[in-house]
Order: structure tokens, then sequence, then C-alpha cells
């Protein structure tokens, strides 16, 4: 059994390889580095495994929650051809999607502007990794309203760092996916994910579930 001096040397040296992969992102020029720990070559193989045909994404209607400034899943999805609708707390934020010519609006990820049944995907990238005092209740409120907000078999991509207090295990974090209504979840995960797993970063594509 990890001692706790183990486990804080472990944590420290799981920080020193992120800092020092973000900043070898930055230098090949990746964008926006900081944001994710899943890499745009990441996102490709998982789609591609899950969709079988990337072509199939063309013209979908997706929402980014917490689209913050921008995501490489956010450009790689437009890449694909998918309509890509913004909406974050932050007024910055839209501000900055705005003068992209990118559709923007102010909104509460508990209460989503959007009818129900009215979108074919959604993307949410460190959207829960903004509240750190998060707890189960919280994450199947907002799976939840995301699931409200989809259409019969739609989709859910998302990802965040991980909790740096009180970390929710990852097992929990995807019952509260599985107990909001989505299927067939397929993890995406690298080096750097299994490196801070101790922060319980997670990240996936889920389907939802048909109405019974």
């Amino acid at each position: 059994m990890e001692t706790n001096q183990e486990k804080e040397y472990l944590r420290k040296l799981s920080a020193d390889d992120w800092i020092r992969e973000m900043k070898e992102r930055a230098e090949r020029g990746e964008f926006e580095p900081w944001v994710d720990l899943i890499t745009v070559e990441d996102y490709r193989r998982t789609l591609e495994k899950y969709f079988g045909n990337l072509d199939v994404l063309a013209g979908k209607k997706y929402l980014d929650i917490g689209a913050g400034f921008g995501s490489k899943l956010h450009e790689l999805l437009k890449q694909l051809g998918v309509e890509i609708m913004n909406i974050d707390i932050g007024l910055e934020s839209v501000k900055f999607l705005k003068e992209k010519r990118e559709d923007g609006v102010i909104g509460d990820v508990f209460k989503l502007p959007v009818q129900e049944n009215g979108l074919d995907g959604a993307i949410a990238v460190n959207l829960i990794n903004t509240g750190s005092a998060m707890d189960r209740e919280d994450l199947e409120g907002i799976f939840k309203e995301i699931h409200r907000a989809l259409k019969e078999k739609g989709h859910l991509i998302q990802s965040h760092f991980g909790y740096f207090v009180q970390p929710i295990p990852k097992d929990e974090q995807l019952a509260a996916v599985v107990a909001a209504g989505f299927k067939n979840i397929q993890l995406i995960q690298n080096q750097l994910t299994s490196k801070l797993a101790h922060l319980e970063p997670l990240a996936f594509i889920a389907e939802k579930a048909e109405s019974k």
C-alpha cells in the first residue's frame, strides 16, 4: 500500500508530466494545448471507430456546452461539416466566439436554451472541470439536461482534466452518465490520462438511449 509521501511524489510527477506535455504541444503549434488532455488524433481515431464513416457527421447540429474560447474537438467537428452552436455562462467567451463569426449565447448547463429532442449531438470540454466541488448529483443533473436536449440516438462527446479537489471516481462518473439515459459509451484515453489517473479524468462518446 502506498504511503502518503509516495502518493504525493506520484501526484507531483504526474503534474510535471502534464506541464511538460502541454508545453511540447504548444511548441508544435497545436490548437489551444491547455484546454484538453485528448489530442485531435485521439478524437479522430475514436470517432472513426465509433461511427465507421466520419461523413455521417456532415450537416449534424451540435451544441458546444461551456464553449469557452474554443477547443480541438470543436475545430475537428467543424472540419467534418458539423454545424455548431455555442453556449457559455461567460459574456467574454460569447463575445470572442461572435468575433470569430460563430453563434454563441449565454446560458446555464442545468437549463439549456434548447428545445427537447432538438440536437444531433453535444460536446463539453472541461465543462465539469470548472466546478471542482461537484458531486454525483450535479453530474447527473448536467447529463440529464444534455440528454433532454438530444434527439433519439444523439451523441455526447465530453472530456475533462479530472478533479484536483476531492476527485470523483471514474466509475461513479460513468454511473451518472448511464443513469442519465446514455448507452454505448466509448472511453477516449491516452498515455497522459493514464499518468493523471489519480485525478480521475474522463473522456468519452456516448449515445442517447431510446425511450422505453
